[in-house]
């Protein structure tokens, strides 16, 4: 009766491992299905997130662990987005603060030495010269007090200078020679307001001595590309003072100052902070002393087109 019986057991063995096998497949397929396919899928969706894509979210399956388990997924990634969100708007509320700080900086020294012209011309009783000087003071101050944007055109930073150093020609007549060059196609270069004033102002205040010849400030704009072919809008302020010596040459385009800022290289200071705050790397600030004699500060932007505006984009890379 066993013997009978073998050829079913033989045929029954056989068959074991082929049922084991379909098995083994069907489970995988199953676990793929319902385990592995939703762990990639959530893996996938945390690179995502981390590549800053806060909008993804992930779709829900059949499987009920896992339905759990995505939409705690994107209930974290809504979370995330908005506090995002409200840090941005929190690092645009501190940075836009701390420009109206910067900005304001740089307003009571030129102020105090304006009204200390007038006084001296007061005294000398020169009429005509005072009433030209309130006139380029009225501009000059319009300029200061209207200084609430965050960019300006490139022509109303070279025309509020114009104005600075002819309030200058009027106490010093025939002593100090100013030259510009604007090029027609950047004269709406958006620009940060008070950029530039410092350096000239740095200028007079320095370079200016007592001499036989005019002083002469040159101010330039010019557009070249950069290192990475991309435009970039060059600004030189050229004087024919007696130029730096080698240690401030080498602390100031060391940035030694910006470690302890004081009172005398507190504009200086006021503009590397405020280029690190717009343009980060892309901007860069150099002094040298030009071979023609006199010294040369550069200072190279971004060209941004007209009607640019601060640029929130940057604060996730920073």
């Amino acid at each position: 009766s066993l013997l009978a019986e073998l050829p079913l057991f033989q045929r029954v063995i056989r068959w074991i491992p082929v049922a084991v096998l379909a098995t083994i497949v069907i489970l995988f397929v199953l676990l793929s299905r319902l385990v592995f396919k939703p762990i990639q899928r959530l893996a996938g969706g945390m690179r995502t997130l981390g590549r800053g894509r806060l909008d993804y979210r992930l779709k829900e399956g059949n499987s009920k662990e896992f339905q759990l388990i995505t939409q705690q997924f994107n209930r974290m990634a809504e979370q995330i987005g908005s506090l995002k969100i409200d840090v941005y708007e929190e690092r645009m509320k501190v940075q836009h603060a701390e420009l109206k700080h910067l900005q304001a900086q740089i307003h009571p020294h030129f102020f105090m030495n304006s009204l200390n012209i007038v006084f001296h011309l007061v005294d000398l009783r020169k009429d005509q010269l005072i009433k030209k000087m309130i006139g380029h003071l009225v501009a000059y101050f319009r300029f200061l007090m209207s200084t609430n944007e965050t960019w300006i055109p490139l022509a109303g930073e070279f025309s509020h200078i114009r104005n600075y150093m002819e309030i200058h020609r009027v106490m010093y007549p025939d002593r100090i020679v100013f030259e510009e060059r604007l090029p027609q196609q950047l004269e709406n270069a958006p620009i940060p307001p008070l950029l530039v004033q410092p350096f000239v102002e740095n200028a007079m205040k320095h370079g200016f001595v007592n001499n036989i010849k005019p002083f002469r400030i040159e101010l330039t704009a010019s557009e070249q590309a950069g290192e990475d072919g991309a435009p970039r809008m060059v600004i030189r302020i050229r004087d024919s003072g007696p130029g730096f010596s080698g240690e401030q040459l080498e602390r100031l385009n060391l940035g030694a100052y910006e470690r302890e800022p004081t009172d005398r290289h507190l504009g200086i200071w006021n503009v590397r902070r405020r280029l690190a705050m717009f343009d980060d790397e892309r901007a860069s600030l150099s002094f040298r002393n030009d071979p023609e004699g006199g010294g040369l500060v550069e200072l190279r932007l971004p060209l941004r087109e007209e009607g640019s505006r601060f640029d929130v984009s940057g604060l996730d890379r920073r």
